[in-house]
């Protein structure tokens, strides 16, 4: 209040609210979106309001809490201003039962993020707006962005209007100048002391089939001085080539699409809903032996195929595209982002 800010009252008719079927078999409420717009100096998320209903807990305990931030930005990603950034560990090669409980996997994966860097915003998704690679459902169109806010921003402003015919070439320029940027933090009331500050960044890539000049896979976020935002939590099931190998020099760990005898195209598995997602996993039991070291952690036995993800997987797209948005002159914050994917693609050619 001291600082000016407004506060509103949203009133919900509980005959009108959807509950939507989890995993488990419960069902939880899922509340419409709201859009807001307003201009301010100080591009902020305010969140100590929110602290009263998240008892200390390090972090993990049981009044954590999850927040997902997804900020739309021209030519640019963000991070926080006042806390420090991590970005979450990509291109890790997973174990093939990863992909039944893919959500305990990544909740494992992100404690173990912040275990190392306590306090941190996590950066899981900083791409372009128009594209993405692998795509679990297609990029943003220029309607959504609509949606979201662009058509508030003084730069666009005057291209959209209720009645106003949109120019057609409007439909893949103007996609392309958002940068989709998505932060993750996990907090109690003993872990943040101010609101959330964000400040533009420079760009970064990862998560990508990407050979680096040593002929290794890119790891981590690679910096891009001047060029463009790539980077996104990739994990990969290898499937190593079984079959005869009739050539003269056979090279092993060359990747790429699946046989032309396989039938149907690998479908990314998502993370989805992981903030009840079953954390006592440990994150030794997804991993190969080589991503166990470059994390630091032991290896151990793959979980048993029967004991179920406790609602974090889902093969498909996770249509996580919620028309909600706050919004500052500059970007949109939005709730919508692609999830953490695994790509299950990738299989050892022959030769």
């Amino acid at each position: 209040v001291e600082s000016g800010m407004k506060f509103f009252v949203a009133k919900v008719d509980v005959e009108k609210v959807q509950f939507v079927a989890q995993p488990d078999g419960s069902k939880r409420a899922t509340l419409s979106p709201l859009r807001v717009h307003y201009d301010s100096d100080q591009f902020a998320l305010p969140i100590r309001l929110g602290l009263i209903n998240a008892p200390a807990g390090e972090g993990q305990g049981q009044g954590a809490q999850d927040l997902l931030v997804h900020i739309l930005a021209r030519n640019t990603r963000y991070q926080v201003a006042n806390y420090p950034n991590v970005t979450i560990p990509t291109n890790l090669e997973v174990k093939d039962e990863t992909r039944d409980h893919f959500g305990q996997f990544y909740v494992s994966l992100f404690d173990h993020t912040l275990g190392q860097n306590p306090k941190a915003v996590v950066t899981e998704y900083a791409w372009s707006a128009s594209s993405c690679d692998p795509c679990p459902e297609p990029a943003l169109t220029l309607e959504e962005l609509v949606t979201l806010g662009v058509d508030v921003l003084p730069t666009y402003a005057g291209k959209f209007g209720p009645n106003a015919k949109v120019d057609e070439s409007l439909q893949w320029s103007v996609p392309s100048d958002f940068v989709l940027t998505r932060l993750h933090a996990r907090y109690d009331a003993s872990s943040l002391g101010e609101d959330l500050v964000f400040a533009e960044a420079p760009a970064i890539a990862g998560g990508r089939e990407f050979l680096q000049e040593d002929g290794k896979l890119e790891q981590g976020a690679v910096p891009q001085p001047g060029g463009s935002n790539n980077f996104q939590g990739r994990y990969i099931i290898r499937h190593p080539w079984t079959g005869a190998i009739a050539c003269e020099n056979p090279q092993r760990g060359v990747w790429g699409g699946p046989p032309e005898d396989r039938q149907g195209k690998p479908t990314p598995t998502l993370a989805r809903r992981a903030a009840g997602v079953d954390r006592s996993a440990s994150l030794g039991s997804f991993v190969t032996a080589e991503s166990s070291k470059l994390l630091g952690v032991t290896m151990l036995d793959a979980p048993a195929a029967d004991s179920g993800d406790g609602g974090g997987a889902d093969d498909g797209a996770d249509g996580a595209k919620d028309e909600e948005a706050t919004k500052t002159e500059e970007s949109a914050k939005t709730d919508a982002a692609p999830e953490p994917a695994a790509d299950k693609a990738p299989q050892e050619k022959a030769d």
